[in-house]
């Protein structure tokens, strides 16, 4: 379940939750969404493919990337009247990748984000990344854990792609992001730092 997102301060793509749903009208959606499965599932692929190969096109083309370290909200935080918010996830940081460094950190996402089904691990992201090129932006939300990415374009769902290294694993773009933030002393989540401790690779 994605957190609460009522609260925002900054963000680039607002999302708000619906509410009010009546009972009826979630037993259909469950019916509707349950008959749909299989037709869902197998167009998934198809999606999938195209998002990739967007998303290369917008790295291609990128100008500047922003680094977020984010994570859940804690029951602490949204006591809060205010906290900064991307997607939904509490942001603890934010940096942004130097211009002579944009094109590497690209192509290290291009070749290392691809097409993939969404796996049934539970999404904890602590990641993202905002990409902008001609005028838009596109923003990834990456759990490195499961290995899902969220793929968005101006606001728009384009699908779940996958992180190709495998799981329990630290990829080279794990460790790259992750020096970005350490050199900017921008914070990340203890939980995170806990498991990576527990990844293949780790030191």
């Amino acid at each position: 379940m994605r957190p609460d997102s009522s609260k925002k301060v900054f963000q680039f793509t607002a999302k708000k939750h619906a509410s009010g749903l009546t009972a009826r009208a979630l037993l259909f959606a469950g019916l509707v969404s349950f008959c749909c499965f299989f037709d869902a599932a197998a167009a998934a692929d198809d999606t999938n493919q195209k998002g990739a190969a967007q998303l290369a096109k917008d790295l291609h083309s990128a100008s500047s990337i922003i680094l977020l370290s984010i994570e859940s909200p804690s029951a602490a935080t949204r006591k809060k009247k205010e906290f900064s918010v991307f997607h939904g996830y509490e942001i603890l940081g934010k940096t942004q990748i130097a211009k002579g460094e944009t094109g590497k950190i690209g192509q290290l996402v291009s070749k290392q984000i691809g097409a993939g089904y969404r796996t049934q691990c539970l999404f904890q992201p602590h990641h993202a990344l905002v990409i902008s090129h001609d005028k838009k932006n596109s923003e990834l939300v990456i759990c490195f854990t499961c290995g899902d990415v969220e793929y968005f374009k101006d606001g728009q769902d384009m699908g779940m792609l996958t992180v190709n290294s495998g799981r329990n694993v630290i990829s080279e773009l794990e460790k790259t992001l992750n020096g970005v933030l350490a050199k900017n002393k921008i914070p990340q989540s203890d939980f995170y730092l806990k498991s990576l401790k527990r990844k293949v690779g780790a030191k």
